[in-house]
């Protein structure tokens, strides 16, 4: 008696900890958004009429050698190629009624979710989602165990996108279509993470010999895949069993393979392509008011230019010497003169959404005062150098034009600054070891938040080459982790950001927004790329080709 009364008296003050009722889940996919504000898409939108179709002309740079979308992290592959004909269990919101880019997510091959307690989530999975009409599947319905089996392969150890749900337990099939997932710990992340890009759904008969056979290269999605006509491009046409009325828009979809961009960008300007990335200079030659294009721009987290400093060599061991070097820059002009005005200045976190990211009034504190800068330069220490090394990645004569920037801002207040410049391969080599002092260069990719927080700014992050070492900082990014408040977690991160700057640490001077153009007969372009996502595309239609 004495032992159930404990144990009864446990579980209510774990209910209690967990802030849920006995039989309520902590969330479930109706509501999980419910505090979060995601705004209203900023562009034009004209809804699908009955001239939506066409087929829809894209362009890729990158030549795939890899169709496996479980053995590649080639975003090539996964959100612009082949990998378009795979369904998700869930997916990133897109559309002409979403700010984005954005990480709120919605359901893809399930009807909906809960998450019972802070490890354990149940899936409803529909029961109107057919694989392709592709031999070996020959489009029977998707099951639980396609799901289960899918996840498992992707978890195998050496496989790229592994790291995305490794921290996944136990997966069974409970009742009449449900999936129940129980993680290893509370992980924030974990919605987001099963709806990136690269965690896609693959049928186990379409594998042989260890890897996905191209001639039964079958999916669920809106698209089905035709083989690549000898490396030129990749061929889609509409799924007509898709379970999503209409979708997609367009007919077809064809994505050619232009590795040169002035090529694409000629293809582009007599219309043998829709829509267009153009990189900065081609975008200064382009007359957009002329020939009549559409621009969108659209902001990307955790792509840009970052610039990290080593804080364990002198002098930037001392925090006023680091910011000092903060205060001599200024940014936000850098980004008019140099990327016409398509950037805007972060700490570089993968966040949710762009109402995440730290203010700009309140990121102006910290940069543009050469007169601070000097009295914190008098405040060095007197055994202390003025000598620093700064090490800058030659991706472009926009990077090395940046560093020499920097470079003489910082001389400007007493630094003695020595340029080095670095190829490809040493900038990511240097970036790895850490053996630098202050490094300037494109961010290494890193997929989701905590994925982030853990392993480029915790103290015993594999990936903290700053070597900053900081109890709180560590604190703050282990309880935003676990935290399934979102309004709390992003206060929370909104704290790491202050931290981090204030601590300077590291930054994006150089976040990226990248500009695209396409032509008006182009409907609906209103992508979200925020962890590879890529349906978005299936939403487009084109008028007159």
């Amino acid at each position: 008696m004495i032992c159930k009364l404990k144990c009864s008296v446990i579980l209510i003050l774990l209910f209690i900890i967990s802030g849920c009722e006995p039989g309520k889940p902590i969330h479930t996919s109706d509501t999980y958004y419910n505090n979060v504000l995601i705004s209203e898409y900023t562009t034009s939108f004209i809804d699908k009429t009955d001239s939506a179709g066409g087929t829809l002309f894209l362009a890729s740079p990158i030549l795939l050698d890899e169709l496996d979308v479980h053995l590649s992290a080639s975003p090539g592959l996964a959100s612009w190629g082949p990998g378009l004909a795979y369904s998700r269990l869930l997916r990133f919101r897109s559309g002409y009624d979403v700010s984005s880019p954005t990480m709120a997510t919605e359901c893809d091959l399930c009807e909906h979710w809960e998450q019972i307690d802070l490890t354990t989530y149940m899936f409803k999975i529909r029961q109107d989602a057919y694989w392709h009409d592709i031999d070996p599947v020959s489009g029977r319905r998707v099951v639980v165990r396609d799901i289960i089996e899918s996840f498992q392969r992707q978890m195998s150890s050496g496989h790229p996108n592994a790291t995305l749900i490794n921290d996944i337990h136990t997966m069974e099939s409970v009742g009449n279509g449900n999936l129940k997932i129980t993680i290893k710990e509370p992980n924030a992340d974990f919605i987001s993470n099963i709806a990136n890009g690269f965690s896609k759904i693959v049928a186990s008969e379409t594998i042989e010999n260890g890897k996905v056979n191209a001639e039964s290269f079958a999916g669920s999605g809106p698209w089905v895949w035709s083989r690549d006509k000898a490396g030129t491009g990749h061929y889609f046409s509409a799924n007509n069993n898709y379970y999503e009325p209409d979708l997609p828009y367009a007919e077809r979809l064809s994505i050619q393979v232009i590795g040169d961009s002035e090529t694409r960008l000629a293809a582009f300007l007599v219309g043998k392509i829709d829509i267009l990335e153009p990189d900065v200079n081609q975008l200064r030659n382009i007359n957009l008011h002329s020939d009549g294009l559409v621009t969108l721009d659209q902001m990307e987290f955790g792509s840009g230019l970052e610039l990290s400093i080593n804080t364990s060599t002198k002098p930037l061991d001392q925090i006023k010497v680091r910011q000092a070097i903060f205060q001599s820059m200024d940014p936000w002009m850098a980004i008019e003169d140099m990327w016409l005005g398509l950037g805007f200045v972060s700490v570089g976190i993968p966040l949710f959404d762009q109402d995440w990211i730290l203010p700009e009034q309140d990121l102006r504190n910290y940069f543009g005062s050469r007169e601070l800068a000097i009295d914190l330069m008098n405040d060095l220490a007197s055994d202390s150098t003025n000598y620093v090394k700064l090490s800058v990645a030659h991706y472009s004569d926009a990077h090395l034009n940046y560093g020499e920037k920097i470079a003489q801002s910082m001389e400007d207040i007493g630094f003695t600054v020595d340029v080095n410049t670095l190829n490809i391969e040493q900038y990511e080599e240097v970036w790895h070891s850490g053996e630098y002092q202050i490094l300037i260069g494109p961010a290494i990719p890193v997929s989701g938040t905590n994925s982030y927080l853990n392993a480029v700014l915790h103290s015993d992050g594999k990936a903290n080459t700053s070597h900053h070492r900081d109890q709180y900082l560590d604190r703050l990014i282990e309880k935003q982790s676990k935290t399934t408040d979102l309004l709390l977690r992003k206060k929370l991160l909104g704290d790491i950001q202050r931290h981090v700057i204030d601590r300077a640490i590291k930054f994006m001077p150089v976040s990226k927004v990248s500009r695209w153009v396409y032509w008006p007969r182009v409907n609906n372009f209103t992508p979200n790329f925020a962890g590879g996502e890529y349906f978005y595309l299936s939403k487009v239609w084109v008028a007159d080709n």
